[in-house]
C-alpha cells in the first residue's frame, strides 16, 4: 500500500473518545491498514465506491476495527446493541440467517450488518439492500483479517474507562458527559448521530454568518445539548439516555436512573426565589414550578429581583432538576409573558409532568377517533386533492365541537350546528389532473396526520389518485421518510401489502417484512416517538 493511501492515526481516532492516542492504537491502525488491503483486494470494491469516496472508506475501516477492538476490550457497545435487539425481537440480528452466530465473539453477519448499517446512515440517495452481495463478499474480507488477529489482538484498556461510572455517581454532567460520549464520540454512532450533528453545527454557522449573529458559541452548545438529550439512533429508535443504560448494564445502580431521565424542559421562566439548596422557578407558558438544584447553577447569586424573567434549561436528573445548556436573563416584559402563555408547544413542553396524562387523554383520543370515522365512512383515512385538505379538517373540527356540546348535554345542539360555518369546499369524487394527491389520517397516537404525494401506496376504490406506474416509489417513500408517521406506514402494509405492486414483485422488500419493525425504527427514528400533544388545563 502506497504511504498516501494510508490510513492515519488522525483518521483512527476520529472514532474515539480520547483524542491522544494510546498504547494499542498503533496495533490497531495497521489492523485497520490490513482491512482497507483486505477490502482493495476483492473485485466488489468497485461497487462499494459507487457510495463512498476514499476519505468515507477509511472511515469504514476504522469503523469495522473499531467493532473488533470493541469485542476485544470488553467496552460492551456492540454487545449492548446485540442484546437489546434480542430482547425487542427474539434475535441477536435482523436480516440474517444466525444458526452459526456467537455472541460476544467476531461474527460474519455482524460484518455484514455494519457495512449495511454504515452504507445506508451515510447514502441520503439510495436504499442499500443488506443482501446485496458485494456486502457479503467484503465481509468475508473482513473477517478473514479479524479472525487471524482474534487470538493476539491487544485490549484497550484506557477506551473501557471512558464507558463506566462510578456505583455510586450523582453528578448528572458527569452522566451526561457518557451520554454525549456514546452519541458523538463512539464507533457505532459515530456515521449516524455524530454525522447529523456535524450537518446541525454546519447549518447553525452558515446561520449565522448570513445572519451576522455573534452568539454563534451560545447557539452550537444549546444545540449540542438538545441533540444529547433529544436525538434518536437508527439503530433500535432509542435516545442516548436508554444507551447508556444498555451499556452500563442491568447490574449498575446507575443505568436505572438513565431510564429515568426526563427529556429537556427550555423555555421561559419567572424568578420566585430561592433558599440554600434550591432557585424556585416558573414555567411561563404553563405556570408549572421547578426546583432547580443551586449547586448545577452558577449563576444564582445574579437573580435578585422576582419575577426576572430567565431561558433556561432544565433536565431532572435522580429526583433534583440541574441545569442544562444556556442561560440568559430578560427584563419583565408583559408582552413576552402572554405570548408565552398562548404558546402550545411550550405548553405541551412540560406535559410528561402529568403522571396522569394518559389516563386523562385517552377518551379525548377515543372521541376524535369516533368522530373522524362517523365523517368519513367508518374510514379513519381519507383521499383529496390538496386544496380540499383544509376544508375537511374544518368540518372535522365543527363535527368535533358538536361531540363535545353533546357529551356535555347541551341544549340546543341542533341550532349551533346550522350556525356553524357550512365546508364551501366539498371533497371532489374527481380528480383535477393540475391537483397534487393528498390524504388525511387519524393516528390513534398523535392525532390528525396530513401527508402529501404518497396516495399511490394505498390501493382502495376510494383512492381517485391510486396509479400502480407510481405505487412502488410513493410506498418507499412512506415507508422510509421520517416525516410520516410508523403508524400510517404500518396501516399501508398491514392492510395492502398482498396487492401493493412494491412486495409483490420486489423479493427484498417482501423479505423486509420480517424485521419490519426494526426499519421503521430505522427509517422513521423520531416519528417511530410522535405522541398527542393535548394540553390539559387543571
Amino acid at each position: 500500500m502506497k504511504i498516501k493511501d494510508r490510513i492515519y492515526i488522525k483518521e483512527w481516532l476520529s472514532l474515539k473518545p480520547y483524542k491522544i492516542h494510546t498504547t494499542t492504537d498503533t496495533y490497531y491502525l495497521k489492523l485497520c491498514n490490513d482491512v482497507k488491503k483486505a477490502i482493495m483486494s476483492n473485485v466488489s470494491v468497485i461497487v462499494l465506491f459507487r457510495y463512498l469516496g476514499m476519505r468515507e472508506t477509511h472511515i469504514l475501516c476504522c469503523f469495522l476495527t473499531s467493532y473488533f477492538e470493541d469485542l476485544i476490550s470488553k467496552t460492551n457497545i456492540w454487545n449492548a446493541f446485540v442484546k437489546k435487539h434480542t430482547e425487542m425481537y427474539g434475535k441477536q440480528l435482523p436480516f440474517y440467517d444466525l444458526e452459526d452466530y456467537y455472541e460476544e465473539e467476531i461474527n460474519h453477519q455482524d460484518a455484514c450488518f455494519l457495512i449495511w448499517y454504515f452504507l445506508n446512515t451515510t447514502n441520503d440517495y439510495e436504499i442499500i439492500s443488506p443482501f446485496n452481495e458485494f456486502i457479503t463478499l467484503l465481509a468475508e474480507e473482513v473477517m478473514k483479517v479479524f479472525e487471524e488477529a482474534w487470538d493476539y489482538a491487544p485490549e484497550n484498556s484506557q477506551l473501557k474507562t471512558y464507558y463506566q461510572l462510578d456505583e455510586d455517581e450523582e453528578n448528572f454532567y458527569i452522566a451526561r458527559n457518557l451520554v454525549e460520549k456514546i452519541l458523538f464520540e463512539t464507533y457505532l454512532f459515530y456515521p449516524d448521530t455524530y454525522f447529523r450533528l456535524l450537518d446541525k453545527e454546519a447549518q447553525i454557522i452558515e446561520d449565522a454568518e448570513y445572519n451576522n449573529t455573534y452568539n454563534k458559541v451560545a447557539l452550537l452548545t444549546e444545540n449540542r445539548d438538545t441533540t444529547t438529550h433529544t436525538i434518536h439512533t437508527c439503530l433500535l429508535s432509542l435516545k442516548g439516555s436508554e444507551w447508556a443504560s444498555e451499556i452500563l448494564g442491568n447490574d449498575h445502580p446507575v443505568s436505572e436512573h438513565y431510564k429515568e431521565i426526563t427529556t429537556k424542559v427550555v423555555g421561559f421562566f419567572l424568578y420566585k426565589g430561592q433558599d440554600e439548596r434550591y432557585v424556585c422557578l416558573e414555567h411561563v407558558a404553563s405556570g408549572k414550578h421547578f426546583n432547580l438544584l443551586k449547586y448545577s447553577f452558577d449563576e444564582a447569586a445574579k437573580l435578585i429581583e422576582i419575577d426576572t424573567i430567565v431561558y433556561i434549561g432544565l433536565v431532572r436528573w435522580r429526583n433534583d432538576w440541574w441545569f442544562s445548556g444556556t442561560y440568559f436573563q430578560e427584563e419583565y416584559d408583559d408582552d413576552l409573558i402572554q405570548s408565552e402563555k398562548k404558546s402550545l408547544h411550550q405548553i405541551a413542553m412540560v406535559n410528561f409532568l402529568d403522571q396522569n396524562r394518559e389516563e386523562r387523554i385517552a377518551p379525548i383520543i377515543e372521541n376524535q377517533h369516533r368522530v373522524f370515522k362517523e365523517m368519513n365512512g367508518d374510514s379513519i383515512i381519507a383521499f383529496m386533492p390538496a386544496n380540499e385538505i383544509d376544508g375537511f379538517i374544518k368540518r372535522f373540527n365543527n363535527q368535533l365541537n358538536l361531540a363535545i356540546l353533546a357529551d356535555q348535554e347541551e341544549k340546543e345542539v341542533d341550532q349551533k350546528l346550522m350556525e356553524l360555518p357550512q365546508n364551501d369546499n366539498p371533497i371532489s369524487t374527481k380528480i383535477d389532473e393540475s391537483e397534487d394527491p393528498g390524504l388525511v389520517f387519524f393516528n390513534i397516537n398523535s392525532g390528525v396526520e396530513i401527508v402529501y404525494w404518497v396516495n399511490s401506496a394505498f390501493p382502495l376504490p376510494e383512492n381517485y389518485f391510486y396509479d400502480p406506474d407510481e405505487s412502488e416509489q410513493d410506498t418507499i417513500a412512506l415507508i422510509t421518510s421520517d416525516e410520516i408517521s410508523k403508524e400510517l406506514a404500518l396501516y399501508c402494509v398491514e392492510n395492502f401489502k398482498d396487492d401493493l405492486p412494491l412486495f409483490k414483485n420486489d423479493d427484498t422488500w417482501k423479505s423486509y417484512l420480517r424485521d419490519f419493525d426494526f426499519l421503521l425504527r430505522f427509517w422513521k427514528k423520531h416519528q417511530y416517538h410522535a405522541k398527542y400533544e393535548i394540553t390539559l388545563s387543571d
